[in-house]
């Protein structure tokens, strides 16, 4: 690609920086990106070479972009400065393109209804994770038991995570505690079989590994709200089972009736062996 000139239109945005590397042999342009901002990714090129990458995070970036004129007159992005941020969060970036269901806009308007500041950054720090956003909305919730295809796992976390905003609680806290607790409750998955195949994670079980999983998201967290951190790894470890307190015991207990609810819910739409709703037989007084 050979850029005549630039278009007198500069944009700012932030963005999340999925792909940084060398353009096609031969390009005047030497690097291209691909970058995802709320509604599409889409492909830019730039002189900015490649930057050293955390393994942990999902780069975050705020750049300056004009659009330049190749020979055969088609206009592309160009993006002539990039920065690295924080402190954008990352779901009003993730695209809503290729989402039929609508699972990404449902995510978002979910966690827009968490009142905790600290609970809707934790949310915005998990989806930041690198396995998190390139594997959540691809895992299946299980091998083959409920929800087991592709995208399995966002369909039925977001769907719980909408019956827990829809309940009435005794406070505010329990409310967010409930929806973050039953979006997050099987993210363990992912480490467990959802990047290609089953791992030696799976012995240590997907609720433990889910602890182990957002290790560095639930450490900014106790550094913003230490008792929220304590209450959620509770909840999400399943520690509430045997050593819960008022109230997150009763968080714990509604969040598992959801997961049972979609559970079965899922089993009896794609109907298999094993899988045949239970019909009550007619009361023997109404027989003639």
């Amino acid at each position: 690609m050979e850029a005549l000139n630039s278009i007198p239109c500069v944009f700012g945005y932030s963005a999340v920086l999925e792909a940084h590397e060398p353009a096609t042999p031969g390009s005047e342009i030497p690097y291209r990106m691909t970058l995802c901002r709320g509604k599409e990714s889409y492909e830019a090129f730039t002189w900015i070479p490649p930057f050293a990458t955390n393994s942990v995070w999902m780069p975050k970036v705020h750049v300056t972009e004009v659009y330049a004129l190749t020979h055969d007159f088609v206009t592309c992005p160009v993006v002539t400065q990039m920065v690295r941020t924080k402190n954008a969060p990352i779901l009003p970036l993730i695209s809503t393109c290729n989402d039929p269901l609508g699972l990404v806009q449902r995510l978002k308007d979910v966690v827009n209804s968490i009142a905790a500041t600290s609970l809707m950054d934790f949310v915005n720090d998990v989806f930041t994770l690198r396995e998190v956003y390139l594997h959540f909305w691809t895992c299946p919730a299980s091998q083959d038991y409920h929800h087991a295809f592709r995208g399995g796992l966002a369909a039925h976390s977001i769907e719980m995570a909408e019956r827990a905003s829809q309940t009435t609680y005794s406070s505010s806290d329990d409310r967010d505690f409930a929806i973050v607790h039953a979006l997050f409750h099987d993210i363990g998955k992912i480490m467990c079989y959802g990047k290609g195949g089953y791992t030696n994670y799976q012995d240590l079980g997907h609720e433990l590994t889910g602890i182990v999983f957002l290790h560095e998201a639930f450490a900014a967290l106790e550094r913003r709200w230490e008792d929220g951190a304590i209450g959620l790894r509770s909840l999400m470890a399943g520690l509430w089972k045997n050593k819960g307190r008022h109230p997150i015991l009763a968080v714990g207990k509604l969040v598992q009736a959801f997961d049972q609810a979609s559970v079965e819910q899922d089993r009896r739409k794609n109907k298999g062996p094993g899988r045949q709703p239970w019909v009550a037989r007619p009361c023997v007084a109404n027989v003639r």
